[in-house]
């Protein structure tokens, strides 16, 4: 299940939420979770992107489209918060990356025919 976050920015509400294509789209920009920490400045912009691109793809097209919202998120919020908040929300949409419990689901079986 998804979460989001609304915030308001330069006058308007944005809702930040993750699905499996914005996940896919910051991949194709070169996040990873891998190394979050290695290059945070291009992570949190990315990550950012991402939790805007499903609600706001039209209005929000590009990273540098994103960043003037960011900075003035990362004025009002602290930026530690804000870079576990995302990556929160983004292990939400794919439970693979993270560390969610499995009890209770279904297993798949292979089957040689």
């Amino acid at each position: 299940m998804s979460k989001t976050v609304t915030v308001e920015l330069k006058g308007k509400e944005y809702v930040l939420e993750y699905n499996r294509l914005a996940v896919k789209k910051i991949e194709q920009l070169g996040f990873s979770t891998a190394n979050v920490g290695d290059k945070l400045a291009t992570n949190i912009e990315l990550l950012f992107y991402g939790a805007l691109y499903k609600n706001h793809q039209f209005e929000i097209r590009s990273v540098r489209a994103a960043n003037p919202l960011l900075d003035e998120l990362m004025e009002e919020y602290d930026d530690t918060e804000l870079l576990d908040l995302l990556i929160n929300m983004l292990m939400s949409v794919v439970p693979s990356l993270g560390s969610e419990d499995k009890e209770g689901k279904k297993k798949l079986t292979l089957v040689n025919t």
